[in-house]
């Protein structure tokens, strides 16, 4: 028996598991694909899967071949084809680390600081108090 069969019998085993522990409740818990996808990137940390990426891209495979292994192996939506694509693409130039570049994305002008001073001062505040306090929304506290 292969590696890949056993590790297939694995997963099918605990599917199995957690269907027969679930018995009558909805497998997705009634999340919508949004909060699916984003409770599976949390699941598998980032940088195990660019190790993983690392790893398909020394054995020689393509990068949506690499994207349907590592998503086989750690959940359905654990990195895109495209994500795999252009970490390739950083292989092929010959640049192998595996940090992200940092100061992408928005940049933020939230005063954690002043957060913490006001929970230090308060613990029982509310999350639309402290929205008030430091004139944000609340959707920004409740993240």
């Amino acid at each position: 028996m292969t590696r890949g069969n056993q590790r297939e019998l694995a997963r099918q085993k605990n599917m199995k598991k957690q269907s027969d522990s679930g018995k009558g409740k909805r497998r997705d818990d009634g999340l919508s694909a949004a909060a699916r996808k984003q409770r599976a990137k949390k699941m598998v940390d980032e940088e195990h899967i660019r190790h993983c990426m690392l790893y398909e891209f020394q054995l020689g495979r393509k990068a949506s071949e690499a994207a349907k292994n590592i998503c086989s192996a750690l959940g359905q939506d654990a990195v895109s084809a495209r994500k795999c694509q252009r970490w390739f693409e950083k292989f092929l130039e010959g640049n192998f680390s595996l940090d992200d570049k940092s100061g992408r994305g928005r940049v933020s002008n939230f005063d954690q600081e002043a957060l913490q001073a006001l929970l230090v001062q308060n613990p029982q505040i509310t999350q639309q108090e402290l929205a008030t306090t430091l004139n944000c929304s609340q959707k920004t506290m409740s993240n």
